[in-house]
């Protein structure tokens, strides 16, 4: 063996080693990047103060408690209570932003909201009014508030962007029903002593136009918030006393049908299609199903009785209505127009909402501190979520398919 030969074999095995080496370090920079990935997303899925982030519209569902000053946050993903949001006080209404990124809760008695931003739900802040809140209306944008005070008359708008408190408009009777138009530069306020439609403009801040409910007024009562078509054209509002729902046309602001319904009809509910408008009546245990294109009652359909709620989904072919005193879900076909089934609950229900994909419904359980999951294709009970608050009264969610009246 010579000299070039030892020279070269050693410079292979030189070689040899070298490779492995990289090869190794390499591996090893892999498993690194591999690992900082994993805790890169682990992070992004995490605060600045270890907390889950919950700024993810899509995924987390918002439930108040009735019973604690806090809002406990679901992960759609687990099924599993991932958080909680402290508040100064036990929260009676909220709602939640994801233009805005923030939820929003009155308490009971106090002059003011709490606003706390979901990318950050420990630097929350306090809007001081010249109102109580009692009612809490979000715009379509989810930019604006509108915040009713019944005893007062009046009407505050905040601007959740900005996070502060912009006017009041006073002079309403009582103006805790109310709805904003389309493009969230109009609300729509139904007064049940007057029977009349206040249209207020934000802008302008003044009441534009005053709309008659009734062709023929009379002392009817139980008059309910008005729920506009999803392209804003028409608006419904039922009137109890009389048993009848009114539509007004809200481009001309006049009054165009008065349908015939059950005993005692409430607030209507919307498909997210535009195609009909549900109205429960409480008496009569039944849903009376209002066709938007032709403006008539296209079926009457097994209802229940206080009916809090009626969520619709899997491509808005069922509805769900929730029903407190029975502890039940009544389950209709919005296709063939017959009631497909019924889904016992183990408490009380509260509040609903259905996710964007219209897959599930969260539905909180008031008496049980639970929420539950309804898959909506199998229209069967999927889920019973423990810890969900102490008598949660509600469920919301920043994206989903309900229809925003």
């Amino acid at each position: 063996m010579n000299v070039r030969t030892l020279f070269t074999r050693e410079a292979l095995m030189a070689g040899w080693f070298r490779r492995r080496v990289i090869v190794l370090l390499a591996a090893v920079l892999l498993v690194g990047i591999g690992v900082a990935g994993g805790v890169l997303k682990m992070s992004a899925e995490r605060t600045t103060n270890g907390a889950v982030s919950i700024a993810d519209g899509a995924r987390f569902v918002f439930v108040p408690s009735g019973g604690a000053p806090q809002v406990a946050v679901i992960d759609g993903k687990s099924e599993r209570v991932v958080a909680r949001i402290d508040l100064a006080g036990i929260p009676d209404r909220a709602v939640v932003s994801d233009a805005a990124d923030v939820i929003a809760a009155s308490v009971s008695g106090r002059d003011a909201l709490e606003i706390v931003p979901l990318s950050a739900p420990a630097s929350r802040i306090q809007v001081k009014l010249p109102i109580t809140p009692e009612f809490l209306v979000l715009s379509p944008d989810g930019y604006l508030l509108a915040v009713a005070d019944g005893k007062r008359g009046a009407i505050a708008i905040v601007s959740l962007q900005q996070r502060k408190f912009l006017f009041t408009l006073s002079g309403l009777g009582d103006p805790r029903n109310i709805t904003f138009s389309l493009d969230g530069s109009q609300l729509y306020v139904t007064d049940g002593k007057s029977l009349e439609l206040a249209v207020v403009d934000i802008v302008q801040q003044t009441i534009l136009e005053r709309v008659a409910l009734e062709r023929e007024p009379s002392m009817a009562s139980g008059v309910s918030a008005l729920t506009r078509t999803a392209d804003g054209r028409f608006g419904f509002v039922s009137l109890g006393g009389s048993n009848h729902v009114a539509v007004i046309d809200l481009r001309t602001l006049t009054l165009v049908k008065s349908l015939a319904v059950g005993s005692a009809p409430l607030r209507a509910y919307g498909t997210a299609d535009g195609r009909l408008m549900l109205v429960p009546n409480d008496v009569d245990r039944s849903i009376s199903v209002i066709d938007t294109t032709t403006l008539q009652v296209a079926a009457t359909l097994p209802g229940a009785k206080d009916v809090i709620g009626i969520n619709t989904g899997w491509f808005e072919s069922h509805a769900f209505v929730l029903s407190r005193s029975e502890r039940r879900v009544t389950v209709l076909d919005l296709m063939k127009f017959v009631k497909l089934g019924e889904v016992e609950l183990p408490a009380f229900p509260a509040g609903g909402v259905v996710d964007s994909a219209g897959q599930k419904l969260y539905v909180a359980l008031t008496d049980s501190d639970q929420a539950a999951v309804i898959d909506t294709r199998t229209m069967k009970l999927a889920a019973l979520i423990d810890g969900a608050g102490r008598r949660p009264w509600g469920a919301l969610m920043t994206r989903s398919n309900n229809y925003c009246h």
